[in-house]
Formats: C-alpha cells, sequence, structure tokens
C-alpha cells in the first residue's frame, strides 16, 4: 500500500512554523520551570527542554518542515507476521501518517536477510539511510503532523530511550505470537 498524497492542512510557511515552534518552546520551558520549582529537581527538565527547544530551532532554520513530508519512506516489515502488520497499522493511523510505502521484507533477499539477521523492522529513506527498532520509529513520528512542531523533543527522547527501547524492541520481537494472540492480530 503506497500513500503518495500529502496532507496540505498540516502545511505551514516556514515563518509561521517557526513562530509556532517557538511559542510552544516557550510554554513547554514555563511548564519545566514550574515543574522543577514543586518538584524540587533543578537542572534536568529545564536543560532537557532547553535543549529540545534549541535543536528544534536551529532544525527549522537549517531545513523548512516541508521537506519532513517531500521524502518517503518504506517501512520493511515481515509479512507472515501477523502481529507487525497490526502494529504497523496502528502507527499508521494513530500517528496520521502520509507517504508511507509498506513492504513485506520478503519482497528483496538481502533486505529479508537483514531483517532476519536483526530481527527487526526496517525504514528506509529513498536514496538515503536506512533505521532499525526504536530509530525507525523515530523517524516515523518525525514524519507524523501531530509531532511537526516537537521534532526536537521527539529526539531527545527517543536518544535518552534508546537503549531500554531497544532492549524492549527485542523482548517483544522475540514473543511476537504471544503478543500477537494478546492483543488479538489476525493474519
Amino acid at each position: 500500500m503506497i500513500l503518495s498524497t500529502v496532507d496540505k492542512s498540516s502545511r505551514q510557511s516556514s515563518t509561521n512554523t517557526l513562530v509556532g515552534t517557538v511559542v510552544i518552546d516557550m510554554f513547554s520551558l514555563a511548564a519545566a520551570t514550574i515543574f522543577t520549582h514543586t518538584t524540587g529537581q533543578q537542572l534536568l527538565p529545564i536543560f532537557i527542554m532547553g535543549l529540545a527547544s534549541l535543536i528544534t530551532f536551529f532544525r527549522l532554520r537549517r531545513q523548512p518542515i516541508l521537506s519532513t513530508y517531500q521524502r518517503q519512506l518504506t517501512v520493511y516489515f515481515d509479512g507472515d507476521c501477523a502481529f507487525c502488520k497490526c502494529v504497523l497499522s496502528v502507527i499508521h493511523r494513530a500517528f496520521l501518517l502520509k507517504r508511507i510505502e509498506y513492504q513485506r521484507g520478503d519482497s528483496s533477499q538481502s533486505i529479508n536477510q537483514y531483517i532476519n539477521e536483526t530481527n527487526s523492522w526496517l525504514v528506509w529513506y529513498h536514496g538515503g539511510n536506512s533505521y532499525i527498532r526504536s530509530e525507525a520509529l523515530m523517524i516515523l513520528l518525525t514524519h507524523s503532523p501531530l509531532f511537526i512542531s516537537n521534532q526536537g523533543y521527539i529526539f531527545i527522547l527517543m536518544k535518552l530511550l534508546k537503549f531500554p527501547l531497544d532492549v524492549l524492541y527485542k523482548v517483544i520481537a522475540n514473543q511476537r505470537s504471544l503478543f500477537s494472540k494478546i492483543i488479538k492480530c489476525r493474519t
């Protein structure tokens, strides 16, 4: 299935996006300051929010948001795994993903071999890099209009949580049939 349409309602000019991001970041920074004051933790929340704000700001200055939608992704998954199909379907619908092509891993022998070796799905930019496990999820989330103005936060969170998320991914990947039964995925 190829979803090649772009949600035009989520497009904004670079200036509006930048202003909106700065406003969101200021509210986030204010929330972090309040959180710091009420919990007694001093620097960590402010540091994380400030760093995320800077990353978001510099990424927006470096390249307009529209380029995120212009790059098409291909997600390769284990086509025989009902759980994999079910989870990808939920991610696709929940995060309103566009311009994503989903393909069975066995559509290419080299990709199928790589997927089997890593026991992971694979997200591939057309003409670009490939990502697995939690990094693949991060790339998918950066293509969601729900997170388009907060990509810096997603980037920071995923980098901070990469190791635990990869461990969780491996546990789930090794028990896919069990999780498939738990959430009642159909083949």
